[in-house]
């Protein structure tokens, strides 16, 4: 066209004599160019526009959206997991909180952690540590025909460590997935499972790290192959169970051990004499203070006859350990000596039969150490015989070491060829002290752990020797107390003062 104009423009000129005619041609001509021109650049720019599209990112956008969107998709259903996860970790706390015994939170903790996943059955087995099996002690499901399908299989079953799938779950230790239990022929369950439409199955061990406790066990239509989130999760309720197994086994140790000090306690009291005798020229006393742990002291006094005259034997032993064990064995050795206190007067034969008994009796590694003094109030004379005791002390009226009683002899219930030679005649004068105690005297230690010690409670008697019996004790505890300081003691201490009067 604007070719056509300039080749035309002159004849235009030459025919169309009018300026006015001449300029409205001319003014045609040109909008018809700038039509031209506008649709060449619109044809250009279009193809600069689609080759630049091609060769930009913004070709690939679609399929970026639909990987956007798979992310953000998965993304969201891991916030949705770990709330879930959040919300059934929450509930099993609170369901251990408020049960007395692992089979009363088993069954609200399958339902929370079925619920939780959308699993279908869940079954909770315990390790029976006597047996060495696993048994189920309970299941939840979501149809109650399940629950009686499921209860009635698994209760015929005990697993032991490798067999069937709570065994397995056993041996390995760790969280084992089948996807189809129908092609598992070490599954005896699996046609149950199916009958109701299950086919997979996964287990988890519930355990401390150390030490295995049971298997949780849950059925479904589909589990799938176990992620990292739900490891995460499960042994996190497993170490929740696990804790709190470990705490209900420690409660029921301690009331156990509380029930064992009772009975101890009783048996040693039991042991002990209601009132002290009535012996011519003597003043006698004697006191116990009993530690938290309950140990073996003992002190006992027995009537015994030289040539027809009233004599007394008097006991002080301690048997090793605490708890019951200790207090039979001390209560067996009493026994022994009140038998031979019959027919026997002399300490070193008394020792000598009553540790032939306990050594053919004891199966166990307790012994008992014990001092046996025969006193003669007419002769005012004293001897005695040691099996691996402390010693005792006779003390002048002016507080002075008179005698230490030293053992003679083995421990009772050690060496069955032991013998306890008795030692010779000690006589006894006005004034004289006659002091016995365990080992729970001297070795009451500080907070810092300084005991006691022998040193202590002869200057706690000496300065009291003027005292009565039971006033030389009573500041002899006191000063025992006032050493420990508050610290607790794991050892009864036990002490006997015989002082001498004047003949009348």
């Amino acid at each position: 066209m604007a070719l056509a104009f300039f080749v035309l423009y002159p004849r235009f000129s030459l025919s169309i004599e009018s300026p006015v005619d001449q300029f409205g041609l001319f003014l045609y001509c040109m909008t018809a160019l700038i039509l031209l021109l506008y649709h060449q650049a619109g044809r250009v720019v279009r193809g600069i526009v689609r080759s630049s599209l091609e060769e930009s990112p913004l070709k690939e956008m679609p399929s970026r959206l639909d990987e956007i969107q798979a992310q953000l998709t998965e993304h969201i259903a891991q916030v949705e997991f770990a709330g879930r996860k959040l919300t059934a970790e929450f509930r099993v706390a609170q369901i251990l909180t408020d049960s007395f015994s692992i089979k009363d939170a088993a069954r609200p903790i399958l339902q929370a952690v079925c619920e939780a996943l959308g699993w279908e059955v869940g079954l909770f087995w315990i390790l029976d540590r006597n047996a060495r099996d696993l048994q189920l002690i309970q299941s939840w499901t979501v149809r109650t025909d399940m629950a009686e399908e499921f209860e009635r299989a698994s209760k015929q079953y005990r697993f032991l460590q490798g067999q069937g799938f709570p065994g397995r779950v056993w041996g390995a230790d760790s969280v084992v997935w089948v996807a189809d239990m129908a092609k598992d022929p070490d599954l005896p369950r699996w046609n149950v499972a199916a009958k109701v439409g299950l086919h997979e199955v996964i287990g988890f061990p519930v355990g401390n790290g150390v030490q295995f406790l049971g298997v949780m066990e849950f059925f479904g239509r589909e589990i799938g192959e176990p992620d990292e989130q739900l490891v995460k999760m499960m042994t996190c309720i497993g170490n929740q169970i696990s804790q709190f197994i470990e705490r209900k086994h420690a409660e029921k140790t301690v009331q156990e051990q509380n029930h064992d000090r009772r009975l101890a306690r009783q048996i040693q009291e039991g042991l002990l004499p209601k009132v002290m005798p009535t012996v011519p020229c003597f003043q006698i006393a004697a006191r116990v203070f009993f530690a938290n742990e309950v140990g073996g002291d003992y002190f006992d006094f027995m009537p015994l006859t030289v040539e027809g005259e009233d004599c007394l034997g008097i006991a002080i032993g301690d048997a090793t350990g605490h708890g019951v064990a200790a207090a039979l064995l001390i209560a067996e050795a009493r026994a022994y000596l009140h038998a031979l206190s019959l027919t026997l007067n002399q300490p070193g034969t008394m020792l000598a039969l009553a540790n032939r008994r306990l050594c053919r009796q004891n199966k166990s590694d307790h012994f008992v150490t014990l001092l046996l003094v025969h006193l003669d109030p007419r002769k005012k004379v004293l001897t005695y015989a040691g099996a691996g005791h402390w010693p005792g002390y006779v003390l002048d009226h002016q507080g002075q070491t008179k005698a230490v009683l030293t053992s003679t002899g083995m421990p009772l219930g050690v060496d069955l060829s032991s013998e306890y030679p008795a030692s010779s005649e000690i006589t006894l004068e006005p004034g004289d002290l006659i002091v016995l105690f365990t080992d729970g005297i001297v070795e009451t230690h500080s907070p810092e752990g300084h005991f006691f010690g022998s040193e202590r409670l002869l200057a706690s008697v000496h300065q009291h020797r003027e005292c009565s019996p039971d006033e030389i004790l009573d500041a002899l505890f006191q000063a025992v107390t006032n050493h420990a300081q508050g610290a607790d003691q794991s050892d009864d201490a036990t002490a006997v003062i015989l002082k001498v009067e004047a003949t009348p």
